[in-house]
C-alpha cells in the first residue's frame, strides 16, 4: 500500500530504497495498518495519471447496520401474534364472520340443583363456525360432560340467546347427539327463558326426551353436532349470551340420586400452546441482533471508506 506525500522534486521511499518518480510526485510505503487516508488536496490529474484512482471500499458498516435493522423489523412484524378470534366478555361472545369464520370458542358451564351449586357437576362446550351464509350461521358443536369429584350426570341439553337480533328458525344438520331445535322456550331449575335450545325432546327444552334414559352426553364422553341458526338481521356480525345447559340423571351417591340440574356458561377462547419457530432467532437473539445492527450503523456513520 502507498502514501503520496507531496510535490516536485520529492523522492519514493519504497522497500527503504529512494526512487525518482518521473512525473516528480512522491510515493512512500505504508507499513502500518492504521494509515490508509490520502493526504489533502492532491491534484486529481496526477491520480489519474499515475493510474491510481481506484476505490479501495471496506464493507460499507452503514450499509450493514441499515440491512441487520431492516432484518429484524421484518422479522418481527412476521412473528407478530395473529389477532384474537371473537370477543368475550362474561358469558356474552362477539363474532365477526369475515375474521371469526373457522375458528374455535369454548364455554365452560357449572352446575346446580335447585339453585344449589353442585360442585363436580360441570360440562364444556367448543363451538366451531363453519359458514356464514346470508342470514344463516352453521356451527359444529363439540358437548363434553365432564363432571367429576364423585358426581355422575348426563348432559341432555344445550341452549343459548342471540343477542340485537331474532332467532327465525335453527335445526340439527348432523350428527346423532341431538336430533331437534327448540325456538323460545325455557330450562328448568330456576334458569330461565333461551332462545333456541337443542335436545332431543321435539317439543320443549325442558325434559330430556329421545330415546332411553341416555339421551345426551354421559360423564367422561363427549358427542357433536352440526347446527343451523337462521337470524334476522345479517349473520357477518352477531352477539351470542346466555349459554346453558340441562342435566339429568344426578347421581352423587347419596341424596342427588336421579336428580336434574342445569348450568350457566361461560365463554372463553381455547388455548393452544404458543408455536416455536425452528429456524427464526428467539426474542433474545433477535433484540442482540438489532443492538448489533445500532452499533454497525453508528460506526459506519462516524467513518466513512476510504476512497482513493
Amino acid at each position: 500500500m502507498f502514501r503520496l506525500l507531496g510535490g516536485d522534486g520529492c523522492c519514493v521511499k519504497f522497500a527503504s530504497v529512494n526512487i525518482q518518480a518521473k512525473t516528480g510526485v512522491v510515493w512512500e510505503t505504508i507499513k502500518s495498518d492504521s494509515e490508509h487516508e490520502l493526504e489533502q488536496n492532491i491534484p486529481t490529474s496526477i491520480l489519474v495519471g499515475l493510474g491510481a484512482k481506484k476505490m479501495f471500499r471496506q464493507p460499507s458498516k452503514l450499509a450493514i447496520g441499515v440491512a441487520v435493522m431492516a432484518a429484524t423489523a421484518i422479522y418481527g412484524i412476521t412473528e407478530a401474534a395473529p389477532a384474537q378470534a371473537f370477543i368475550f366478555n362474561g358469558d356474552r361472545i362477539e363474532v365477526d364472520a369475515a375474521q371469526d369464520l373457522g375458528k374455535s370458542f369454548q364455554v365452560n358451564f357449572d352446575g346446580n340443583v335447585e339453585r344449589n351449586t353442585v360442585e363436580g357437576l360441570s360440562s364444556l362446550a367448543k363451538f366451531t363456525l363453519t359458514s356464514v351464509t346470508g342470514n344463516q350461521a352453521i356451527f359444529n358443536i363439540e358437548l363434553s360432560n365432564t363432571s367429576n369429584n364423585g358426581i355422575t350426570s348426563r348432559t341432555s341439553a344445550l341452549g343459548f340467546d342471540i343477542a340485537d337480533a331474532t332467532v327465525t328458525s335453527a335445526s340439527v344438520l348432523s350428527g346423532s347427539l341431538f336430533t331437534n331445535a327448540v325456538l323460545n322456550d325455557a330450562f328448568p331449575n330456576g334458569f330461565g327463558k333461551v332462545e333456541v335450545c337443542f335436545i332431543n325432546n321435539a317439543t320443549n327444552c325442558k325434559g330430556g326426551g329421545g330415546t332411553g334414559n341416555n339421551s345426551g352426553v354421559l360423564t367422561g364422553a363427549t358427542g357433536s353436532f352440526a347446527a343451523s341458526i337462521t337470524l334476522s338481521e345479517s349473520t357477518q356480525k352477531f352477539a351470542m349470551s346466555n349459554f346453558g345447559v340441562r342435566y339429568q340423571s344426578i347421581d352423587d351417591g347419596g341424596e342427588l340420586s336421579g336428580a336434574s340440574g342445569t348450568g350457566m356458561g361461560t365463554t372463553s377462547p381455547i388455548a393452544t400452546k404458543p408455536k416455536q419457530p425452528t429456524s427464526i432467532p428467539e426474542p433474545a437473539t433477535s433484540t442482540a441482533i438489532f443492538l448489533a445492527g445500532v452499533g454497525l450503523l453508528s460506526a459506519g456513520r462516524k467513518k466513512q471508506p476510504a476512497r482513493f
